[in-house]
């Protein structure tokens, strides 16, 4: 664990953790084994896992006995602000599904005869795809060919919607 220390100001932590080592160098008459009034011991929490639709407010410095830890401040977003993320996730959605269509087409339009339905199937369940939240998106095979250029199978691809 890193160690920290933080000013205390009419009781309260005032500004931010200073790390041990800069500490001890510009307060090198302060034991930090018995820290006077004017300090604590500061421990850093790990920022917290948001969920898709929470909302990180911030940090505050709290006490806890006679050490000073962050207090992380989540809440459950809006449905306003709900709206305006999955409008954002829809947007950055359908650009990605956008881009792997028009690689697609270029892959349709120089393809050989017998295989542009590969293509064509493909190309059609890309666009019939939508948005999916708090999960991970299934992509369309891609269809695979050997060095013949015959069809091989299709390639599953995976990602993760955040």
């Amino acid at each position: 664990m890193i160690e920290l220390y933080i000013r205390i100001k009419d009781g309260q932590p005032f500004e931010h953790p200073i790390f041990g080592d800069n500490f001890k160098q510009v307060f090198p008459h302060v034991d930090v084994n018995n820290l006077p009034p004017e300090f604590a011991k500061f421990e850093r929490v790990e920022h917290p896992k948001l969920g898709l639709w929470d909302f990180y407010e911030g940090a505050t410095y709290e006490w806890f006995g006679d050490v000073v830890k962050d207090v992380h401040h989540v809440r459950e977003m809006t449905a306003d602000e709900i709206q305006i993320k999955r409008a954002e996730l829809d947007q950055q959605f359908y650009s990605e599904v956008s881009e792997v269509i028009q690689e697609a087409e270029q892959q349709f339009s120089r393809a050989s005869d017998t295989n542009k339905i590969y293509w064509l199937q493909y190309i059609e369940e890309l666009k019939n795809m939508v948005p999916v939240y708090d999960q991970v998106t299934t992509w369309p095979n891609k269809p695979i060919f050997d060095s013949n250029g015959n069809y091989v199978q299709r390639l599953t691809l995976e990602t993760a919607r955040v």
